[in-house]
This record gives C-alpha cells, sequence and structure tokens, in this order.
C-alpha cells in the first residue's frame, strides 16, 4: 500500500493487527472512524497505545460520532454534542491537533439484513445499546429482508 500511495486505514483492524501495521509502514496510517476505548469501551474504539502509536507515525484519528462509540453508560437520546467533543479532546490533550480529525461515518442507501444482525449479535455480544437491539429485534420480527441503516440511526439518536 506503501508502493502505491495508498493511505492506510486501520478504523476496521484489531488491536495488535493496527500495532503491527502502524510499525511496519512507511508511511502514515489513519483511524478514519474510531473513537476512544478510554471514553466508552466500545469494541471499535482505540487505545491510548494505538492514538499515541498512529500520531508517532503522522497519522490522524477520524473521530466517530456514532452514538454506540461514544458511551457505554449513556442512551443515544442522552448524548449531546459534548459528549463527542470530549472525544476530540481527549486525542488533542494526549497527542495534538494535529492528529484529532472529524469523521461522520454516514452510509447513504446502506442498509442491513436479518443475517448481518443475527451475525454482528453473535460476534459481538453485548456491543449494541438496549435501544439498538430493541429496534433490531422489531426489524427481525417484521419479516422485512432489510432494514436501511438510517431507520436505526433516526431511532436512535
Amino acid at each position: 500500500m506503501n508502493e502505491i500511495g495508498m493511505v492506510i486505514s486501520l478504523s476496521h483492524v484489531g488491536t495488535k493487527s493496527s500495532m503491527e501495521i502502524i510499525e511496519v509502514s512507511r508511511d502514515p496510517v489513519v483511524f478514519d472512524h474510531s473513537s476512544v476505548k478510554a471514553l466508552c469501551d466500545h469494541p471499535r474504539n482505540i487505545t491510548n497505545d494505538q492514538i499515541k502509536a498512529c500520531a508517532e507515525k503522522g497519522g490522524v484519528i477520524g473521530l466517530c460520532p456514532l452514538s454506540w462509540f461514544l458511551s457505554s453508560e449513556k442512551g443515544p437520546r442522552e448524548l449531546a454534542v459534548i459528549d463527542y467533543i470530549d472525544h476530540i479532546d481527549y486525542v488533542v490533550e494526549l497527542v495534538g491537533v494535529d492528529h484529532a480529525g472529524i469523521r461522520l461515518d454516514l452510509m447513504e442507501g446502506h442498509y442491513y439484513t436479518r443475517e448481518e444482525i443475527l451475525r454482528t449479535r453473535r460476534l459481538l455480544p453485548g456491543a449494541s445499546s438496549r435501544k439498538k437491539q430493541e429496534i433490531e429485534d422489531e426489524f427481525l420480527r417484521s419479516g422485512r429482508d432489510r432494514m436501511y441503516s438510517y431507520e436505526l440511526d433516526v431511532a436512535t439518536s
């Protein structure tokens, strides 16, 4: 990827793999849609070590305001912009403003199938908020073949 000038995104990579990739990459890397694990212990959020290693390589963390990345204590309707700003401030304080970015991670036209929802629940048990699980349960009972991501985002925000 370095050879062809491709940016390496690590947001969907595990901790160990991301640290190995950062170490061997000659170029900066990014976590293009992640948030801070120290503030919200979600499997997709990143550790202080990952944040520091990314910054040391000259990379950027694109902080993501999805509710399940911001707080494991508050429900989506309890969250406010300040909860997102807390993640931005945390990275700025830890590694500097040059390494903190904003990434919204919105997907127009994206949908979930019954199989995807059940697979995610099997692989990441407990990763979804109660409200998200309720909405998914309603969809699973409905007999529909797909649920668009905006339906879930609107209902949980």
